[in-house]
């Protein structure tokens, strides 16, 4: 009588899959040599895929993608009506942006734009009225000749206000990109590549006194 062998299920079949660890920010599964959050590491396979298509306002990675990208930024003016603007370099030409970047996991809008303001100017503000509301949906600005960046953006745009003398202003930690600080008229805006280039004409109404918040939406 033929013994018979004991029942192994299918490969592949009845049998629990290994679940791989999720990135607790990104929402992508990584392996064992995937340690994306370890200096001079990459991720791998899709993951290193999916991550590449995503990038920011200069051109870079942004790991941390999952979702659009919630900044706050900061419209500072001194005494002579001049606006202080970060001047960055893009692939082939110098552009310039309001002070601020990415609102962190834990801060309030308002905490970050004391905070960037800080690391890419060296100056203490005091945040006053939300200004502006503005989105960038990429999609629907293809082939933009100042925009590279594939991200989806909330933007919160803040009055602030100087705490000190406008000549103490050094960079903290600046960004990568940063190249200067600029303290520019406000009446003047469109001698400078400001980006949003939608946002100069709001800028110049300042001057005529406080505006009332504004939604912009999608704007390039």
């Amino acid at each position: 009588m033929r013994r018979r062998g004991r029942h192994r299920p299918a490969a592949g079949r009845g049998l629990p899959r290994r679940s791989r660890p999720v990135h607790p920010r990104t929402g992508l599964n990584r392996g064992r040599d995937e340690r994306s959050d370890q200096p001079g590491s990459v991720l791998s396979g899709s993951a290193e895929r999916e991550i590449a298509s995503v990038v920011n306002d200069t051109g870079e990675q942004d790991p941390h993608h999952d979702g659009p990208r919630v900044s706050a930024r900061a419209v500072i003016l001194d005494q002579d009506e001049r606006l202080l603007v970060v001047r960055q370099r893009a692939v082939d030409r110098d552009v310039h942006v309001l002070p601020g970047g990415r609102v962190e996991i834990g801060e309030t809008a308002a905490e970050a734009v004391r905070r960037e303001v800080w690391e890419e100017t060296g100056l203490r503000v005091t945040v006053g009225d939300l200004l502006w509301v503005r989105e960038f949906l990429p999609e629907r600005h293809l082939g933009h000749p100042l925009h590279t960046t594939a991200m989806q953006q909330l933007q919160l745009v803040f009055h602030a206000h100087l705490q000190a003398d406008p000549a103490s202003a050094e960079p903290r930690r600046p960004d990568r990109s940063q190249t200067a600080l600029v303290w520019h008229p406000l009446a003047d805006l469109d001698s400078l590549t400001l980006l949003p280039l939608g946002l100069n004409g709001y800028l110049a109404a300042l001057a005529a006194g406080p505006t009332s918040p504004m939604y912009l939406g999608d704007l390039a």
